[in-house]
């Protein structure tokens, strides 16, 4: 792995060119040879891989108007790309967005888009970890939420106590309708996912709240807890 120090026309690099990878570490600008990684194809890689497919086909179907609608939201709608430019979405990343979150909840897929794009934040988190009794529950401060609102838990693997961060290598774990009372027991599920907990590890979640019927979602908590007995 090469390290890089950029000049004055150029500031920073993202993204892979001729087999390589620009990216940025704890070291700075690096840049690596590309690796593709391997794809388990669990039963949920497939369901999200099959539900993208779906939406992009069912795009194809929509009426113009219904189209432009996405289109619309979309422009109105900023975020900021690795390198920090701003830019909008297009039309059809909103609809599967929207769409791929609805699905995770359960709710009917939308045609037209939302008014608003509005839901709530799950506030600050307590996390409770038991090995001995699979115990993994999370209290958000935000409860009850709003109507047509989920509570989405999302959890990484058992690592070392000493990470500090995991990226993006998180599951979904369980959806709760906004009006359970916490703690949320997601114990189960998570077990069921990575395996039997482990004295010592720690583990990373992720909530976010989901609106049902627009597929808008707020902005998400995350907390960390240590596995203990």
């Amino acid at each position: 792995m090469a390290k890089i120090s950029f000049g004055p026309v150029v500031g920073d690099a993202r993204g892979k060119t001729g087999g390589n990878v620009f990216t940025k570490g704890r070291a700075g600008a690096v840049l690596r040879h590309k690796v593709s990684p391997i794809q388990p194809r669990t039963a949920a890689q497939r369901n999200v891989r099959a539900n993208f497919t779906a939406n992009a086909k069912s795009w194809q179907t929509l009426t113009a108007a219904e189209q432009q609608s996405f289109v619309q939201l979309a422009a109105t709608l900023k975020r900021k790309g690795v390198l920090g430019a701003t830019k909008s979405m297009t039309g059809l990343q909103l609809y599967q967005q929207l769409n791929r979150n609805i699905a995770v909840v359960g709710g009917t897929p939308i045609v037209t888009a939302p008014a608003t794009l509005v839901a709530s934040s799950p506030g600050s988190l307590t996390l409770t970890i038991h090995s001995a009794t699979s115990t993994v529950s999370v209290t958000p401060a935000n409860n009850p939420l709003l109507t047509n609102e989920y509570y989405v838990i999302y959890g990484s693997n058992q690592v070392s106590p000493g990470k500090l961060t995991v990226g993006k290598q998180y599951k979904f774990i369980q959806a709760f309708v906004g009006s359970s009372t916490p703690p949320l027991a997601a114990g189960a599920a998570y077990v069921a996912i990575y395996g039997a907990l482990i004295n010592g590890r720690k583990i990373f979640i992720n909530v976010k709240v989901i609106n049902s019927v627009t597929g808008a979602a707020g902005v998400p908590s995350n907390v960390t807890g240590t596995v203990v007995t």
